[in-house]
């Protein structure tokens, strides 16, 4: 039962960094820095 919740937490997680990632992608816009950083790579 213990292994089922942490699993379903970082599950949860993982989910929750994706979509903020991809929303801060979508929104480049507002923070011209991040956009630098990435092409610098």
């Amino acid at each position: 039962m213990i292994k089922n919740i942490a699993s379903a937490l970082l599950l949860l997680i993982s989910v929750s960094l994706s979509f903020r990632h991809a929303w801060d992608t979508l929104n480049y816009k507002n923070n011209p820095e991040s956009v630098k950083m990435m092409v610098s790579v």
